[in-house]
Formats: structure tokens, sequence, C-alpha cells
């Protein structure tokens, strides 16, 4: 009686490890695909740190070429490889005072002689890798 009871155990472990590799496997689909999300996340703070930067060298010589020169620089980077947009509407000049910590934008949206800071926002299309892997 023991014996049979053995031989119908059999193949049952080769189940199990099936089952737990699928979970392990689409858990690391997941770890995959956030590991691009934070990677993509941290190339567009870099293109819209770059515009910033790009766009506060002109606050102190030509006013009307902060946008230009902005989205020049920013549009230069890569997500991915994949071409990022900015638009004239997403340069934002303004004044930051360090002791206060708030970013003031200009009402108008016209970069002035006072202003002292530029933000930018720039956009990609989201990738996935799970599409690739499936």
């Amino acid at each position: 009686m023991a014996a049979r009871r053995m031989k119908d155990r059999r193949g049952a472990m080769l189940a199990l490890v099936g089952l737990v590799m699928v979970g392990m496997l689409s858990f690391l689909a997941v770890v995959v695909d956030m590991s691009r999300m934070y990677t993509q996340k941290n190339e567009l703070q870099t293109a819209a740190d770059a515009a910033a930067l790009a766009g506060l060298s002109q606050l102190y010589g030509d006013l009307t070429m902060v946008d230009d020169t902005a989205i020049k620089y920013g549009e230069q980077n890569k997500v991915q490889k994949q071409t990022i947009t900015i638009d004239g509407a997403e340069v934002i000049c303004g004044v930051w005072t360090p002791d206060t910590g708030p970013f003031t934008p200009n009402a108008g949206g016209i970069c002035e002689i006072t202003d002292n800071a530029v933000s930018v926002t720039a956009r990609a299309a989201a990738l996935s890798a799970m599409p690739s892997i499936l």
C-alpha cells in the first residue's frame, strides 16, 4: 500500500516547479518594465535640465531666444532612443528665490530682465518592454 502511494506522487514536483517558474518569470517581466520606466524618467529629467540650463544662458543675453535655445538643446536628448518634444509653452521664465524656495513664473509668459530661472517640461511617449517580451 505504501509503495502504491509513492508511485502516485511521482511528477507532482514537476507541476509545482512549473507553477513557481511562471510566477517568477511574471515577476521578472514586471521588474524589467519598472526599471525601464525609471530609466526613461531619468533620461527625461536630464533632457529637461539641459534645456533649462540652455534657456537660462540666454536670460542674460537675447531674451527672445530663451524658448528657441531651450527647445533646441532639450530635443537633442533622447529617451530610450526616442526623440522628445518640448514646445514653447513648456518653457517658462520666472524668479526663483533660494530663501523661500518655490519658483514663481511670470504672469504673461514673456521673459523679462528681472528673471533668474527657467522651467522646462519635457515629454516623451511611454515605452513598455512587455509587448517585446510577449
